[in-house]
């Protein structure tokens, strides 16, 4: 079987005996809920299967996010729902997890809206929706760096009392 790669976006560029490709577009998983985007040889019912196993997934992960941040919520939150024994100080890992966990479900959320914007047929949506996309898997990227630099801080015993830290580091995370 011959396998057919799909060169659209992309150019090739040899100099001195080195080939180099340029691509202008951008993939991501999208793809997987995008219909024309599949290529001819997948059957039309995996796609089907794909865009319905991805959405759930999607889904399934939104609930257990949301689920996470009203569990911190009622757990640490300074409200009258909290029973007086039940309140507590979260500590900088978990505040750190929270913005981690803020910005997976916004990611999640960018990634199923994104068929439905993209079936509007509006260019600058489209394009709001892909910078949106963009920002919040950058954003859970650097707070799944700044959990790991906040972790291995501790576990090396240096100081976090640093002025301003939390907030220091959840700038640098968003």
């Amino acid at each position: 079987k011959k396998v057919i790669w799909i060169t659209d976006g992309c150019k090739t560029k040899e100099t001195n005996g080195s080939i180099k490709i340029q691509c202008s577009l951008l993939i991501f998983f999208a793809i997987l809920l995008y219909n024309t985007s599949f290529p001819k040889s997948v059957p039309s019912t995996w796609k089907s299967d794909l865009q319905y196993i991805t959405s759930i997934g999607f889904g399934l992960s939104m609930f257990f996010l949301a689920a996470a941040l009203f569990m911190y919520c009622c757990v640490f939150a300074d409200t009258n729902l909290t029973p007086p024994h039940r309140k507590g100080k979260a500590s900088q890992a978990t505040k750190i997890l929270m913005n981690l966990f803020v910005s997976m479900f916004y990611r999640n959320l960018s990634f199923l809206v994104n068929e439905s914007i993209a079936n509007l047929g509006n260019f600058g949506a489209c394009v709001a929706v892909a910078a949106v996309m963009h920002y919040t898997m950058l954003a859970t990227i650097s707070c799944f760096s700044i959990e790991g630099l906040h972790l291995y801080l501790t576990l090396q015993k240096f100081p976090t009392d640093i002025k301003r830290y939390m907030m220091k580091i959840c700038i640098t995370g968003w």
